[in-house]
């Protein structure tokens, strides 16, 4: 039985570094595999310290070179669109080393190394390199032109690996790697974001330098370097064994008697470096980090002492070999030889866990005692592995159990994984057998497990990268009484509940005093146990929920019986319950969902209902029935612009969002402040080079004292409305100031910097321009689209349009004719001035909106969704077919925005209308047959599946009419066909333009889609924070795809 499974935490560098724990009742793992600790492929290679070494750069953006030694903390950045060099120079006892393979890693991002060679020096030679391609897991080699694989590429690559184990080759989901010789001892491989390259000659290294050749993305980078030797080499100067990350295990040595200094420091003029010593009761200690059980040899390296001048006053040393247990070895080493030499100790076997040292000491003079000082010399000691013992041992398991990457590998595709015996592993031996442990939490450095009522801690001292495994420093038994039924995890600590007593040295959070005892609820924060100050409830507590309302944050408990206790944390004290919370998450600064029963927060009431706030919550709205959010316009990374009609502090209607920095308050337009009246913004559109919005209206607006109807333009370069504004649209009923036109399209024309407008409308100005017309920017006037008078008439209402081709548009419509013939959809060619028609794309039904979900469509043979009044319907290139059955039209529908979603992994969903690596996503008010009213839903290729849905401030179903996100398929420019502007990207995230102040209300069903959805635009982790927002910039031509991680639906809707 396993009661809890809990990614506890991750130590930074290595991207395996870290451990799940696992909790409950067992034994074993698997069906036939119990203890035993057979193990896969094993790397037995030791990384090579560059902690000291020299680093130095040609064209490099990232002047440190350093920051490539602990992998995935740093990115090394080259100039963009110019080669580089990185070169790293080993320290002078560390110059002549023989390192068997790199290891390069791949950033995140879409700049990284395509080509690159390695250098040695002093051959000043190109180094010859193996390397397992990914493509096709064989080995590969290459000199001048080594390739890298993209991150993107390798990753989907290496999680997309069958498990597999021979006696030679190892692969799992996120990693492939082979034995490259027959003792078994050398590997090679790649990971997600990492590839291996072996020195095919075996070459001494001084220094090594990387060339940058060519890039993926704008220019190179690389998120760490590392060297690996298959000897063990302990340096008597410590400071070269020092791990090149913080915590990693590493070899060493210590100096237990005596004083040691640089012969440099004695002698002048030498060049090598290495440590003297003149007591004759000097000692030193090496410790080799020996990590696998194998046969060992064992070398000791002594420097000659012609380049010293020492040969008369050298000594004799003693070097002891130890296992931990016994002596193994004790040799005497002459150390008067001319030249350097190395003198063998010991060859043998050592366990794992044996702890061998190798201790040197000053034995005696070779010459007679003639009243000198002697000369003890310290160089290095080398372990080099002759062969690796296969791992039979067995270690039980009793509750617990440690998971990691490397300490756990495929036996083969049959058989379940073995266990690494580690500390916490131990710790469960250690326990009642068939113990039953009910939760595990890491917080602030300890590992918190509950089990059989009682809570032990586990104070972390590590993460041993070499080993794979927590290291665990001291293991305390917190004094409770009685019975704890849980844990919960708070961003500031673990609270604990239960019917339990608490005593020892306290600290009381409602005073702030020091307190003896404690009831029912605690807390663990900075190392010390906090009572709440009440007195002992009558009931046992076993819920907990965290929520910040208005600026103050409440610990809500509960004993699960509809018995709750409110504790405001902010003012620490208690309050009277006003919250009936049992579950809570927070999804973002200004998200959380709350689960509960009866609770009140901003004038909703709900039963049993997950809440969260409005994506646009923050601004301060004033809100009334006909506040509303009705269109928004993604401009780029740092902006968006939204319209409706809305007041929030001085913004009315239309206001720029700060999409970098999410807590900046809602931007107005600088310059005159329209006057509104009842017309509402209809359309947005912000050109490509950022110089205008354009603001589509239904009705007349007062701009100082121009009264402007249909468009309005706004210069983002200036800071204020143009000096002229495009001559009022009109209807032929009214001709001037008509409230009945509709604005509800716009597209440009980059070549000639012309505008589309499609709506509903016979003039502009005094020229004839039915349902379309074009606004000549440079000329700030409007321009009748057909430039033959005898081009068929355009009739009716234009819905919607889009570029197909760089100077083609295709237009959507109701009641829409060309001449004298009913169409659905029309093509309007910028260049010719000529509408024309395609009878395939004709349903006989009027769309109001549509996605070209084919980004080559030239002919319009490609696929494509249409959305209308009653229906929903996917072309497949040939012929129309609906894809609504699961809405039910039997109650009211209304649509208001539709757009495709880039997921992040492929489905094997239907792909008739668009790719298995996209989703559909719907807003409007409908309502799914299986599931009910909503207000936005996904559409997968095959079915319908419930997202979210709103509430008013009178408990009605609200309304989503706009969907805010960087939309690639939105095709409003000829520019956005381009592949620059299609090309890859991260996450933008979604939000929802509603009814002004409706609350966002989401069934337990769609927890899961909503945290995936809701994620911050990541740059390791955080939000990309600009000083402004920006309006003009040449880099938005590397505009990215709205990928999200939806694949969490398919999962959450089967359970």
């Amino acid at each position: 039985m396993l009661t809890e499974m809990s990614t506890q935490y991750k130590i930074p560098g290595d991207h395996n570094n870290g451990s799940i724990i696992f909790a409950g009742q067992f034994n074993k793992l698997g069906i036939s595999l119990n203890t035993s600790n057979t193990t896969g492929l094993i790397q037995a290679e030791q990384i090579v310290s560059l902690k000291h070494a020299s680093f130095t750069n040609v064209n490099a953006q990232t002047q440190d070179g350093s920051v490539l030694i602990c992998p995935l903390t740093n990115v090394w950045n080259v100039v963009p669109d110019q080669g580089a060099e990185w070169s790293v120079e080993f320290p002078q006892e560390m110059q002549g080393i023989n390192p068997t393979k790199a290891r390069l890693y791949i950033p995140t991002t879409e700049n990284s190394v395509k080509l690159f060679r390695i250098y040695s020096f002093p051959a000043n030679g190109i180094m010859n390199l193996s390397y397992i391609d990914p493509e096709t897991n064989e080995l590969a080699f290459c000199d001048a032109w080594c390739p890298l694989t993209s991150f993107t590429n390798l990753n989907e690559i290496a999680t997309s690996q069958q498990p597999t184990s021979n006696n030679d080759t190892f692969a799992d989901n996120g990693s492939f790697f082979k034995y490259m010789d027959d003792s078994l001892t050398n590997t090679l491989g790649y990971g997600t974001n990492f590839q291996e390259f072996a020195f095919v000659n075996s070459v001494p290294m001084d220094k090594l330098t990387i060339t940058v050749l060519d890039w993926y993305g704008s220019q190179g980078s690389l998120a760490g370097f590392q060297l690996y030797s298959d000897s063990i080499i302990v340096y008597g100067n410590d400071l070269l064994n020092e791990a090149n990350c913080d915590g990693a295990r590493v070899s060493s040595s210590s100096i237990t008697s005596g004083t040691f200094e640089s012969v440099q420091d004695l002698t002048a003029g030498i060049s090598y470096d290495y440590l003297i010593s003149q007591d004759r009761n000097a000692t030193i200690v090496f410790t080799p980090n020996i990590t696998y059980s194998g046969n060992y040899s064992i070398d000791i390296y002594t420097p000659g002492c012609v380049q010293d001048n020492s040969c008369s006053i050298r000594g004799i040393v003693n070097a002891v070999v130890h296992d931990g247990k016994e002596v193994v070895s004790n040799e005497l080493i002459f150390q008067n030889n001319e030249n350097n030499k190395y003198d063998h100790l010991y060859t043998g076997h050592f366990d794992k866990d044996d702890d061998v040292t190798i201790e040197v000491s000053f034995g005696s003079f070779i010459a007679e005692d003639q009243g000198q000082a002697p000369w003890m010399v310290v160089d290095k000691i080398t372990v080099d592995l002759l062969g690796l013992d296969p791992i039979t041992k067995e270690f039980p398991l009793n509750g617990i159990f440690e998971y990691s990457i490397g300490n756990f590998t495929d036996l083969n595709v049959n058989v379940s994984k073995a266990v690494g015996n580690s500390s916490i592993n131990s710790f469960g031996a250690s326990l009642n057998k068939n113990v039953l442990i009910d939760q595990v939490k890491v917080f602030d450095n300890s590992l918190f497990v509950l089990g059989n009522n009682n809570l032990t801690q586990l104070k972390i001292d590590s993460y041993d990268t070499s080993a794979n495994e927590t290291v665990i420093s001291s293991i305390d038994t917190i004094p409770f009484n009685n019975s704890i039924t849980n844990m919960f995890d708070t961003d500031t600590g673990l609270i604990f509940v239960g019917n339990f007593s608490l005593s020892g040295d306290l600290n009381n959070l409602s005073n702030n005093k020091s307190a003896s005892s404690g009831y029912n609820v605690a807390k663990y924060e900075g190392n010390q146990l906090n009572t709440f100050g009440n007195n002992k409830f009558d009931s046992t507590l076993s819920t907990f929920a965290n929520v910040t309302i208005s600026g103050t944050e409440y610990y809500v408990f509960s004993d699960g019986n509809n018995q709750f206790w409110n504790w405001d944390n902010t003012n620490s004290t208690w309050v009277s319950p006003k919250f009936n919370l049992t579950q809570s998450a927070k999804l973002s600064t200004d998200q959380q969902l709350l689960v509960g029963s009866n609770f009140n927060i901003m004038n909703f009431t709900s039963s049993n209902q997950a809440y969260a706030s409005s994506a646009f919550g923050r601004f301060n709205f004033t809100t009334d029935k006909s506040s509303s959010i009705t269109n928004s316009f993604y401009v780029n990374s740092t902006l968006s612009v939204i319209g409706g009609t809305f007041t929030a502090g001085n913004t009315t209607n239309i206001g720029l969002v700060n999409n970098s920095y999410p807590n900046t308050p809602l931007q107005s337009l600088a310059g005159p402040e329209p006057s509104w009246g009842d017309s509402q913004i209809q359309s947005l559109y912000v050109d490509n080079n950022h110089d205008y919005l354009f603001i589509g209206v239904n009705g007349p607006v007062q701009l100082e004292s121009n009264n402007i109807t249909g468009m309005l333009v706004y210069s983002l370069q200036n800071g204020t409305f143009a000096s002229v504004q495009p001559a009022t649209l009109s209807t032929s009923s009214t001709k001037r100031d008509d409230d009945n036109i509709q604005v509800n399209a716009m597209v440009m024309y980059d070549k000639a910097r012309k505008l589309l407008v499609g709506g509903k409308f016979d003039q502009a100005g005094s020229l004839n321009c039915v349902a379309l017309c074009v606004y000549d920017i440079d000329n700030t006037r409007w321009v009748n689209p057909t430039s033959d008078q005898s081009s068929p008439n355009v009739v009716g209402e234009i819905t919607d349009m889009k570029f197909f081709k760089s100077d083609q548009v295709l237009i959507s419509g109701k009641d829409l004719k060309l001449g004298d013939a009913n169409v659905d959809f029309l093509i309007y060619n910028f260049d010719t001035g000529v509408f024309s028609t395609k009878d395939s794309l004709n349903s006989g039904r009027p769309v109001e909106k549509f996605i070209i979900t084919d980004t080559s469509n030239a002919d319009l043979n490609g696929r494509m969704i249409t959305v209308g009044k009653d229906f929903v319907a996917g072309f497949d290139g040939s012929k129309w077919n609906t894809i609504d059955s699961d809405i039910d039209y039997s109650q009211s529908a209304k649509f208001t925005d539709v757009k495709l979603l880039t997921v992040e992994k492929s489905t094997d969903y239907n792909q008739t209308y668009f790719n298995n690596n996209q989703i559909l996503i719907l807003a409007g008010t409908f309502s799914l047959k299986q599931y009910g009213p909503v207000n936005a839903a996904f559409f997968n290729g095959t079915s319908w599946i419930p997202y979210i849905f709103t509430s008013t401030q009178t408990n009605k179903l609200g309304n989503i009419q706009s969907l805010l996100i960087q939309d690639s398929y939105r095709f409003q420019s000829s520019q956005d066909l381009t592949p620059k502007l299609l090309s890859r990207g991260k996450v933008v995230g979604i939000s929802f333009a509603a009814a002004v102040g409706s609350t966002v209300v989401l069934a337990l069903l769609y927890i899961i889609p909503y945290f995936v959805l809701f994620k911050k635009k990541e740059s390791h982790g955080q939000f990309e924070r600009a000083e402004g927002m920006r309006i003009h910039e040449k880099d938005m031509l590397d505009a990215v795809n709205p990928e999200d991680l939806l694949h969490e639906i398919d999962v959450q809707r089967r359970i």
